[in-house]
């Protein structure tokens, strides 16, 4: 039968039903059924309608439609190409961030939060434990850095979102403050030295959308030690999901803006993405949506170039592709945003919307824009064909800013 998603048949070789994605599960092989009296409903099974086959309600992934659209590219970009897994010990899904002189990279193993750094990007120091020693669940990691601090932050289920900051380059820190209660987000460091943070405040059990959930936003002005009131950046009536939903945040300190970008959408896998602007430091926000009633889109990642107070966006979507990775920009304040069209230029074989899965696109890619170069660098995860087998590989492209 064949797979809607495309993404499991590789890990699911010797099933005789139907392979499917999930997004808690990974890919599991069930029962095939054309309706729902060929599944044991006295014990909850389901004919799930896209798979065709016996699952409790809401265990399958959700599948992204066919949407009309020109597949073009973005012309400001080369050829993509393969990026350079970072060496060991860093994983090629550590979140990475860069000062004038030094990357740093953090992930989660099996026990801790670990933090190593680089000056040349080929060799990398000695991994060391950056986690806080008070029992806090660990989730993935992210980063903040400038020339005097480095924030790290995790956090995981109920527990609440951890900031852990360092004076010297991560070799200890001096405070950990739990500011927000979600953990999935992104961090920047303003021109003031301000760490302002955004976060999915969510779980699981809205994972393709819920209505429950919230973007929120904080601010420290003194180094961490505190954080502002958490802001509520999302609209009150709109449904978020949390899987391929981390958020971000840029700074406009020039011009006084503040931005974080989100997804919106439920099960029918018709998700928008959401700009939302301030220019009064979050009191009030506008927000502009990136969407067509069909497309899905997928991880938003912001870069502001602070010359021109241009809002650069890289995110997935599927307009008149199987999958894509685009570029767009807004405008300053965001009044209006316009995608460029596709940065890969690379076909994508799939674009999974199950999770744990061997060819799963992951929640964080990665767009980084050198004001003085004028260069914008891109890096995300794509699903390929190689000797006929769909795999993902990561890949990267640079653009001169316009």
């Amino acid at each position: 039968m064949p797979l809607p998603g495309g993404a499991c048949a590789s890990s699911c070789e010797a099933c005789d039903g139907t392979c499917v994605e999930t997004g808690t599960l990974g890919s599991v092989c069930l029962a095939s059924c054309t309706s729902n009296e060929d599944c044991r409903a006295d014990e909850g099974y389901v004919c799930d309608r896209v798979w065709h086959a016996c699952s409790i309600p809401n265990l399958a992934a959700i599948v992204a439609k066919t949407c009309p659209g020109t597949d073009k590219r973005d012309p400001a970009f080369g050829a993509s190409e393969l990026a350079i897994a970072p060496p060991a010990p860093i994983t090629p899904s550590a979140m990475l961030v860069k000062t004038a002189t030094t990357r740093f990279a953090a992930w989660r193993d099996a026990e801790a939060i670990e933090l190593a750094s680089s000056t040349d990007d080929v060799t990398w120091s000695e991994k060391r434990d950056v986690t806080a020693d008070d029992g806090s669940e660990l989730g993935a990691p992210f980063l903040a850095a400038n020339t005097s601090m480095l924030y790290a932050m995790y956090g995981a289920a109920d527990h609440g979102l951890r900031v852990r900051a360092s004076h010297d380059a991560g070799a200890t820190f001096v405070t950990t403050v739990t500011p927000l209660g979600g953990t999935l987000g992104n961090a920047v460091i303003d021109d003031a030295g301000a760490l302002h943070i955004v976060t999915l405040n969510g779980t699981a059990l809205g994972g393709y959308g819920s209505a429950q959930q919230k973007i929120e936003y904080t601010v420290s002005r003194d180094q961490g030690a505190t954080f502002s009131s958490p802001i509520i950046v999302s609209g009150g009536d709109e449904r978020l999901p949390t899987y391929f939903a981390n958020p971000s945040v840029a700074v406009d300190s020039r011009r006084k803006w503040l931005y974080a970008a989100y997804l919106r959408g439920g099960r029918d896998a018709v998700w928008d993405l959401v700009v939302a602007a301030s220019k009064d430091g979050g009191k009030t926000w506008k927000r502009t949506a990136i969407g067509d009633g069909c497309a899905i889109h997928l991880v938003p990642n912001l870069a502001l170039d602070p010359l021109t107070g241009v809002l650069h966006l890289a995110y997935y979507d599927n307009v008149g592709a199987v999958g894509r990775f685009v570029h767009a920009t807004c405008s300053v304040g965001a009044a209006s945003c316009t995608p460029w069209g596709a940065i890969n230029s690379e076909p994508f074989a799939a674009l999974p919307l199950g999770r744990k899965t061997k060819i799963t696109i992951g929640d964080r890619e990665r767009i980084t824009l050198d004001a003085k170069r004028r260069l914008l660098e891109v890096v995300w995860a794509q699903p390929v064909v190689v000797d006929s087998t769909t795999v993902v590989r990561t890949f990267h492209a640079t653009a001169t800013l316009r």
